[in-house]
């Protein structure tokens, strides 16, 4: 049976980096949550989670060559990156 756009969403696993390092660049940040979560999870993530204060509107970047899209969350925390895959 196909599932609804929301119980595929409540399946979804993310993996939370922290990075507080105010002279790295945020697209490093993301770059290394994606890193980690194709380290601990096995597959890429597409898809990351941060907080308004680090990026102030949805993009795509590219990370080991997998695209990964970049959203605003208001429930991640600042210098807080959620890496998972839809």
């Amino acid at each position: 049976m196909a599932k609804t756009v929301a119980e595929a969403k409540m399946e979804m696993f993310f993996r939370v980096w922290f990075d507080d390092d105010k002279k790295k660049l945020t697209a490093d940040k993301i770059t290394d949550a994606c890193r980690n979560y194709q380290a601990k999870i096995g597959k890429p993530a597409n898809v990351c989670l941060v907080n308004i204060a680090d990026i102030e509107e949805p993009q795509e970047i590219h990370v080991d060559g997998e695209l990964v899209n970049v959203r605003v969350a208001a429930n991640v925390n600042r210098w807080n990156y959620f890496a998972g895959n839809e």
